[in-house]
């Protein structure tokens, strides 16, 4: 008799959400890689969604 065991991890929503630095310029992304902003401190004046900062991905409610 064998006894397997599965763990599964399932991901349920973000957890931490981190700003950038107000100080250091960012060039936003949306997700399908289109350049959105250049050069910017804050993501205000977007809409709602998820965007690539620094190569993380960042959600603004």
């Amino acid at each position: 008799m064998y006894l397997c065991s599965v763990l599964a991890t399932i991901v349920t929503g973000i957890e931490i959400v981190e700003t950038p630095a107000a100080e250091e310029p960012f060039d936003v992304y949306d997700l399908g890689g289109r350049q959105v902003l250049q050069r910017v401190t804050s993501l205000d004046g977007l809409p709602a969604g998820v965007y690539i900062v620094n190569g993380k991905k960042m959600l603004k409610k």
